[in-house]
């Protein structure tokens, strides 16, 4: 089961690495190897506390293995941390006035991309609703279509195909 535990991983599997290094944990507890690959594929998933607490499990319980663990410790908190500076940064460009609609596409994919897909599909569909641009009409339709908003989506790919008839008055020629 470890090795399947760690084939799954190394596939970039880590909620199935996860799931069985969990139920191995149940019968065999003291098994450091599969405490590391459970706390190698919580950090995989994003599951950033879940991962520090594995890794200080692991140090606590094998000595030998301290100096591993501090050092995804260390690796875990520095993520931590650009991780806050990255949002931070973000949010700052969120809000700078008069960004062309190439960015704002961009800003948008990068906000889903970052786990805020809510807010990034919101802010696709100001755009789309601004300015009718196919290329923001279609990724809409994409992500409407895997949210199961058929409806929707099937609304917008109308729009996008309908011509000059379904731009905002402001750009109709």
């Amino acid at each position: 089961q470890l090795l399947k535990a760690e084939f799954q991983l190394r596939e970039n599997r880590a909620p199935a690495a996860e799931d069985l290094c969990r139920a191995i944990l149940v019968q065999a507890p003291k098994l450091r190897e599969a405490r590391m690959i459970l706390a190698l594929s919580l950090a995989a998933q994003g599951k950033r506390d879940d991962a520090k607490k594995e890794w200080a499990k692991l140090a606590q319980e094998f000595p030998q293995d301290r100096g591993i663990a501090l050092q995804y410790l260390a690796q875990l908190a520095g993520e931590t941390s650009a991780r806050a500076e990255f949002e931070r940064r973000l949010a700052e460009i969120e809000n700078v006035p008069g960004l062309d609609t190439g960015s704002r596409y961009l800003l948008a994919e990068i906000l889903m991309a970052s786990g805020q897909r809510a807010k990034g599909v919101a802010q696709l569909e100001k755009l789309y609703g601004e300015t009718a641009e196919a290329r923001t009409g279609l990724r809409l339709v994409e992500l409407q279509l895997a949210e199961g908003r058929a409806a929707v989506a099937c609304g917008n790919l109308e729009r996008v195909g309908g011509g000059e008839a379904n731009l905002p008055a402001s750009q109709r020629g």
